[in-house]
């Protein structure tokens, strides 16, 4: 699941119903907040809730709050900087919500630090756990008493600054009498909850540029994630990054926009999902470099994806045998698309593997 997913349905991986009601009500209270902040709503989402495989999780008192566009990737600047400010906001509200502890690697180094484990106010350090996800980079963990409570009082609280949504700032509107319909509105039509008839106009041509699968129930007319998610990936795409890259319309974004957009290459490689399957369950057990009969083309092609992804070793990137070092490299990317359990045993699936073409230029037969 990733960020775009969460916006239309905000609490699809937390099963909130079967959490204590307590923790759901602060899990709700949380989302609320987080949409009302300018500094959190671009960056931040609910993840799991409740859940089996672990205790906490499985006791429907504790929830992961997701910091990045999707889950296994290391935080950008600007997400560390929302999640150091939401973790600072939440310690100074642990009483009042009935939180027992926080697990985040603050400086974002590849270990886990708790707080509240061994004693009220304090963090401690804990050996690293092998993924940017076990270390708790990606993501802030947070265990509450089943007695918690999201008081009234903070029902208007902002972290940073606030967002239109925010109490006294508008949230609905139309277009500037003085907006032609066609050139830039200016930034202050690009806020987060902010209602404009450019925002409509954006979003069909992101659609009409290729970016379309950001949306799920189509652009306009609210600004939001999915249209700074989308944005984003576009900015990207003309080279640009950092500030440049930052998901909110500036005029070259416009008028790029704007602009006929440029057929997009053929991709040139087919890879057939049948073999890569049968090569991943069959050349595990081969003697090294042994590959499935018919599979070692389709094979390399996906290795060389999972290398520039940075999943997999050169080493073992063209060799055409789908072994446990590929199955491995699979299994990251599919947790990195936020596949957990059976759906992220390293066997290619169609939806993974489709994104995976859709990155580096191949098609699944």
């Amino acid at each position: 699941m990733s960020r775009t997913v969460a916006v239309t349905d905000p609490f699809r991986a937390t099963a909130l119903s079967r959490m204590k009601p307590g923790p759901a009500r602060v899990v709700q209270g949380l989302h609320a907040l987080i949409r009302r902040s300018a500094l959190l709503a671009p960056h931040i989402w609910m993840g799991s809730g409740y859940r089996t495989g672990s205790s906490e999780h499985q006791s429907g008192c504790a929830i992961d709050i997701i910091i990045v566009e999707e889950v296994g990737r290391r935080p950008s600047v600007e997400e560390r900087r929302a999640a150091l400010a939401l973790v600072d906001w939440l310690i100074a509200h642990a009483s009042q919500l009935g939180i027992r502890s926080i697990i985040f690697s603050r400086d974002g180094k590849d270990r886990p630090e708790i707080w509240g484990y061994s004693a009220p106010g304090q963090w401690r350090a804990f050996p690293p756990r092998g993924s940017v996800s076990g270390d708790h980079i990606d993501h802030i963990h947070v265990l509450m008493r089943e007695s918690a409570s999201w008081p009234a009082s903070l029902d208007t609280a902002v972290v940073g600054p606030a967002g239109p949504q925010s109490p006294g700032l508008p949230s609905t509107g139309v277009a500037e009498p003085d907006w032609d319909g066609k050139s830039f509105p200016g930034r202050l039509a690009f806020q987060l909850g902010r209602r404009h008839a450019a925002v409509t106009l954006l979003g069909q041509r992101l659609v009409a540029h290729g970016y379309g699968s950001h949306y799920k129930v189509g652009p306009g007319p609210e600004f939001g994630p999915a249209d700074v998610a989308a944005t984003k990936a576009f900015q990207r795409a003309q080279g640009w990054s950092g500030p440049d890259a930052d998901g909110y319309p500036g005029p070259e974004t416009w008028r790029r926009l704007m602009a006929a957009p440029s057929k997009p290459a053929k991709p040139a490689k087919v890879v057939s999902l049948a073999q890569l399957v049968a090569a991943a369950k069959r050349d595990p057990a081969r003697p090294q470099g042994g590959t499935t009969a018919g599979s070692a083309d389709d094979v390399r092609i996906v290795e060389a994806a999972l290398m520039k992804e940075g999943l997999l070793s050169a080493k073992w990137a063209s060799d055409g045998s789908f072994g446990s070092s590929t199955v491995a490299a699979y299994r990251r990317w599919q947790e990195r698309l936020g596949y957990r359990g059976r759906d992220a045993d390293g066997i290619p699936g169609r939806a993974s593997l489709v994104e995976l073409g859709r990155r580096h230029g191949f098609t699944v037969a």
